[in-house]
């Protein structure tokens, strides 16, 4: 005899998206109650108000759970996907020389020069900014 949410959960994929949050909300919610029943349970001499309380506090954990794991964190694909490495190498090979511009030389000594090819200043005359 087998019942139809046993029969879903068969057929389904473990890889599934929704099959694995329903099991990390179902695991939440499990350790939740269990939980509450460790706490009551080292209250034993405490009153009967106080127990409630912690039950009362579990079971509305419990009703608020699937919507928080709903709303949780949203999946946003930021890098790219993964590719094979060959076409990692054909993909990077533009990439590997950059061109070097033949009019624009290096200077050959930057001493006593700023970059604009000006002779440094001695004067007090300084802008801050």
């Amino acid at each position: 005899m087998t019942t139809p949410i046993f029969d879903a959960l068969s057929s389904a994929t473990l890889g599934s998206p929704l099959v694995l949050s329903v099991l990390v909300i179902l695991l939440k919610i499990t350790f939740v109650l269990l939980l509450a029943l460790g706490i009551t349970s080292a209250m034993q001499r405490a009153s009967a108000g106080s127990r409630h309380l912690v039950w009362l506090v579990a079971l509305g954990a419990v009703l608020v759970l699937p919507p928080l794991a709903l709303w949780g964190p949203i999946h946003i694909r930021v890098l790219p996907e993964a590719v094979s490495p060959g076409a990692a190498a054909t993909a990077a090979a533009p990439f590997a020389q950059p061109e070097t511009s033949p009019s624009v030389a290096a200077p050959t000594s930057t001493e006593g020069t700023h970059s604009n090819g000006a002779a440094p200043s001695t004067g007090s005359s300084r802008v801050f900014s």
